[in-house]
């Protein structure tokens, strides 16, 4: 106590350690935050990350055949729409394989499931049959990878940078 009846004012040495304490516990609860992060990161991936990968997939297919966003989200069956919304089904598949076919099919106006199974498998078969398509298919991949590392939205580790 000073004369005037106060505490006495802790010395610097005390408030250093003090801080280094807080700074200390700090850390440790950032730790535990890191760990679960990247216990969980898998399951961000597929949620969020491969959401946004999925939707700039759609719009760089919408910018390589002039067509709109919303156009190949719609339920339009014409024929200038449905090719690239195969395309972008497709490339999806290839580059966004956490997301579930109903998510997908969400990405598309609410398309079931099938119509999603539908497009990926009718484009697989074109390429079986046709060398032609099968260039075309793995060409488009490569250059939709190109892109995805251009947006820095690579592709998931595992799959190939290039055409698969």
């Amino acid at each position: 106590m000073n004369k005037n009846n106060l505490p006495d004012e802790p010395s610097a040495a005390a408030l250093w350690q003090q801080t280094i304490n807080e700074l200390l516990l700090v850390r440790e609860q950032l730790d535990r935050v890191t760990r679960i992060v990247h216990r969980l990161s898998p399951r961000l991936d597929t949620v969020s990350f491969q959401a946004d990968r999925a939707e700039a997939i759609q719009k760089w297919v919408c910018a390589r055949y002039d067509v709109r966003y919303a156009a190949i989200c719609s339920k339009s069956r014409r024929q200038h729409l449905v090719r690239p919304r195969w395309l972008a089904i497709y490339l999806i598949d290839k580059f966004c394989p956490g997301l579930t076919l109903d998510a997908k099919g969400a990405l598309f106006g609410g398309r079931d499931h099938g119509t999603i199974i539908n497009a990926i498998r009718t484009l697989q078969n074109y390429a079986s049959v046709d060398p032609k398509e099968r260039q075309f298919l793995d060409t488009l991949t490569a250059d939709c990878a190109a892109f995805l590392d251009q947006q820095n939205l690579t592709p998931i580790p595992g799959l190939p940078a290039k055409a698969a």
